[in-house]
């Protein structure tokens, strides 16, 4: 009776507003877990990680305190392939609602440890025994198929590992399920701290604590890692700058729009790209009735290699750019037309930047090297 509530557990976990017509655990390489949450000594000799395909899984997670009932269960039937030798031993415990598959695989590859105690020869374990909980879990998106012409909805399933690490796989039948209870909800808490660091653009993706309950011999160390997916990002950037032109120095504007790939963090990564209009001024006759404004605008774009630590770092670094302009208007003969400017910015600190402009006037006819001091917003 237990077994038959356990299964219909599992199937309530998969149902969505939509209609479905499958529910299935998918296992392959692509299947990378997103979410990982480690506790380490919940009880005497035992360890247990918690690891998401996607965090929005946590929500159609069945009942846990019920799925490890049901492997105490069935684990009593295997007791004579649990022996307390030498032998590390991993078992895997695939559940879906038509089928519970177990699978034991002894590392026997690995050496085998003795001691003496007693006048007596006795085995020892190199490494820990792991019991591996797999689920197929909803995430709260169904994919669109068709089915006799007709548009139907299917909840896609994907892998929940529960992970435990014991001295010996039999240890699984003493575990306090109260204990594994506290730490899902560890989790649920960890979750909404991280949703509240995206909106914040704080860093939670990893880190670590205590967990800190009476139901514990003593206090739990915790390690987590969310893998949030990058998003793509377009923005308005704006900046001014001052460039030395064959001994004139000639203020510049510039705005436009960036788009970058951000981290849930807020924190770019990558490469982003650059297009902007950088307006550059050449006065002459200042403060006599022939007082001149020349206005030259050049269409650039621009790429950057970023580094998502580069905030964190005082003083100047090194910031891989390269960017590309063509004069599009101009109100005076400072630049010929048909110009082209290469630029780069060797050294970067903050909003300030230093770098080379190399000009080619009236198609390559003649070049101007530069240098650019500038400040840019973003």
């Amino acid at each position: 009776m237990k077994k038959i509530f356990f299964v219909l557990l599992l199937s309530l976990a998969a149902k969505n507003l939509v209609a479905q017509k499958g529910w299935y655990i998918i296992e392959n390489e692509q299947n990378k877990m997103k979410a990982d949450f480690h506790y380490w000594g919940i009880q005497k000799n035992i360890s247990m990680d918690v690891e998401f395909h996607n965090i929005k899984q946590l929500p159609y997670l069945p009942n846990i305190d019920s799925i490890i009932t049901l492997v105490k269960q069935d684990l009593q039937y295997l007791s004579d392939s649990l022996k307390e030798d030498g032998i590390v031993r991993k078992l895997d415990y695939l559940v879906t609602p038509m089928l519970k598959k177990i699978t034991i695989t002894n590392h026997t590859e690995q050496p085998i440890s003795y001691t003496v105690q007693n006048k007596e020869l006795k085995q020892f374990k190199n490494a820990v025994d792991t019991l591996v909980i797999k689920l197929g879990v909803f995430n709260g998106d169904s994919i669109s198929y068709v089915n006799n012409g007709k548009k139907e909805k299917l909840a896609r399933c994907y892998p929940v590992y529960i992970k435990f690490y014991l001295n010996n796989l039999k240890d699984i039948l003493e575990l306090k399920n109260e204990l594994v209870g506290i730490c899902m909800n560890d989790i649920k808490s960890k979750i909404e701290k991280n949703k509240y660091a995206k909106r914040q653009s704080e860093d939670l993706n990893y880190g670590s604590s205590k967990l800190v309950n009476p139901a514990f011999e003593k206090d739990i160390v915790n390690y987590w890692n969310i893998k949030m997916k990058p998003k793509k990002s377009l923005e308005p950037v704006a900046g001014f700058g001052f460039q030395n032109i064959n001994s004139i120095w000639l203020p510049s504007f510039s705005y436009g729009l960036r788009y970058g790939t951000k981290t849930d963090d807020g924190k770019i990564t990558n490469t982003d790209w650059y297009l902007t209009l950088d307006n550059y001024y050449n006065y002459s006759g200042i403060g006599t009735s022939q007082q001149k404004r020349e206005v030259y605008r050049y269409l650039t774009l621009k790429f950057v290699q970023t580094d998502p630590f580069d905030k964190k770092q005082n003083g100047f670094q090194f910031k891989p750019s390269l960017s590309l302009g063509y004069l599009i208007s101009k109100s005076g003969d400072f630049f010929p037309g048909n110009s082209f400017k290469l630029s780069t910015h060797l050294i970067q600190s903050g909003w300030l930047s230093i770098g080379p402009e190399l000009f080619f006037n009236d198609f390559f006819k003649s070049t101007s090297l530069g240098i650019k001091l500038s400040f840019n917003y973003e």
